[in-house]
């Protein structure tokens, strides 16, 4: 098998949402990246998704990763020209005693780190949603800024926005093994030959 010339910094294994994310950032701060993915990018878990996207979380950490993921999309969108993120709210409902608690504290840590989210009474539930049954529901908390993303075009912007950066997309390529000096990574063997890097993301 002759060993392919291609060299970069870092190796991500996987063109899904999370690779290609992770290979626009580093290429956004100067690092030679190639992505390998064994069929198309977005092709995997990514292009089934239904990309709902609730930000509360349970913590405030997790909580501020999401709000700033929204926030990495919507730059996204303004430099491709592309709609990614569909804002329609989100509902969360509770039908017991614990899942009240468990809202009533989410939207109390929200509301502390100025996340936009608030209690609903049951009967704004019923006039929001009128054709949900509501007559069982004890607690709801709405959050106007959730939405719902599109993959494929999350997928196009990323990519679109990595080759602006450098990134170099290599599909249809199945990697076979990582390659190793001693217990140091050093780079990939796939059906096209070897890729060297000194960091291999999977």
């Amino acid at each position: 098998m002759s060993e392919a010339t291609d060299t970069a910094d870092v190796i991500i294994i996987g063109g899904g949402v999370a690779g290609l994310s992770t290979a626009m950032q580093l290429g956004r701060r100067g690092a030679r990246v190639i992505v390998l993915d064994r069929s198309q990018l977005g092709s995997g878990s990514t292009g089934r998704a239904a990309g709902l996207l609730g930000q509360l979380r349970g913590t405030p950490e997790e909580t501020r990763m999401l709000i700033d993921g929204v926030e990495i999309v919507q730059e996204l969108e303004t430099q491709t020209g592309v709609e990614i993120f569909v804002q329609t709210g989100s509902l969360r409902v509770a039908q017991t005693p614990a899942r009240a608690r468990e809202i009533s504290d989410q939207v109390a840590m929200g509301k502390a780190i100025g996340f936009a989210i608030d209690h609903l009474s049951i009967d704004q539930v019923a006039e929001m949603l009128p054709y949900m049954k509501t007559d069982d529901l004890v607690e709801a908390c709405y959050c106007p800024t959730d939405g719902y993303l599109q993959p494929a075009e999350l997928v196009g912007a990323y990519v679109k926005v990595g080759r602006q950066c450098g990134v170099t997309y290599q599909t249809a390529t199945p990697v076979q093994a990582v390659l190793t000096s001693g217990e140091k990574v050093r780079g990939i063997e796939t059906s096209a030959g070897q890729y060297h890097a000194p960091v291999v993301v999977n």
